[in-house]
């Protein structure tokens, strides 16, 4: 979508959902990751956390682990919120695996995440219900007809 200016709104505000950590959100694998209860609030965390993997790597920065299937699954959610370091990860659609037809297309992507960023995942924004309510809130250029699907 094109964001056009918009006089009502000469600031934006982004709020994210950032996954609780016990170690200050400094770029590494929880301390106690087994005792990281709110990570079951997220059910992305919830379902494929590897218990006892992430207590064996406790403390690891997240740049040093090179195997992906060794990556807690909080970095799919923002984990990696204002890391001091550079990092890369294969990101997949959530959708490709079965959401419609639409998005099979969609293969694994290569990503870089600069320093001190804050990697954002869109939930309300990314709804096709709230597109209409926030096209017009924010003057945003948004035509149904040009959607993939149909709400």
């Amino acid at each position: 979508m094109k964001i056009n200016y918009n006089p009502k709104y000469p600031q934006k505000h982004l709020s994210i959902r950032v996954p609780w950590h016990d170690n200050a959100w400094n770029g590494t694998i929880c301390s106690s990751p087994r005792n990281n209860d709110a990570c079951l609030a997220l059910k992305n965390c919830a379902t494929n956390r590897k218990d006892d993997l992430e207590t064996a790597m406790a403390g690891k920065r997240i740049c040093d682990i090179k195997d992906e299937n060794k990556l807690p699954p909080c970095i799919s959610e923002s984990a990696m919120f204002m890391a001091d370091f550079q990092f890369k990860k294969n990101l997949e659609h959530p959708y490709a695996k079965g959401y419609n037809s639409y998005y099979k297309h969609l293969l694994p992507t290569p990503t870089t995440f600069p320093k001190f960023s804050a990697p954002a995942i869109p939930f309300r924004w990314g709804m096709p219900a709230n597109a209409l309510e926030f096209a017009e809130n924010y003057d945003l250029d948004y035509i149904l007809g040009r959607e993939p699907y149909q709400i």
